[in-house]
């Protein structure tokens, strides 16, 4: 009998640290696979004040939070975050996106040492 309970947690725990990884997967980096984020990237590596605060190379962080993603048929939207980092420092960025036959926006926001400010809002410029 012993067995078969030891059995059950092991399986009990494997399954747990399976749901563990496999939601960071979906809210840590399911996101950086995505055009919104390419475009977004696109629109941060562009932006001139982004380029002061961290210099070059711009390079993304590790993980993507995800705080919404849809698609279906011709629409999709997204809302998430990263951190970014240069030679000369670090920060963070956030985006709304949403892309549809009928219109379709993007906001990217950068914050460094002051207060959030908008990189690109605007219709989606990436298509």
């Amino acid at each position: 009998m012993q067995g078969r309970k030891g059995l059950g947690c092991s399986l009990s725990l494997l399954f747990g640290i399976g749901m563990v990884l496999f939601m960071a997967y979906i809210f840590g980096f399911s996101i950086k696979g995505t055009d919104e984020y390419a475009c977004a990237m696109r629109q941060v590596r562009g932006s001139d004040l982004v380029e002061r605060e961290v210099g070059t190379p711009i390079e993304p962080g590790v993980f993507a939070i995800t705080y919404s993603r849809e698609t279906g048929g011709a629409q999709a939207s997204a809302t998430f975050a990263t951190s970014i980092s240069g030679p000369l420092g670090r920060g963070k960025i956030r985006v709304d996106s949403y892309r549809a036959p009928v219109g379709a926006y993007l906001l990217v926001q950068f914050k460094g040492n002051e207060d959030w400010v908008d990189v690109y809002s605007g219709s989606y410029p990436c298509r």
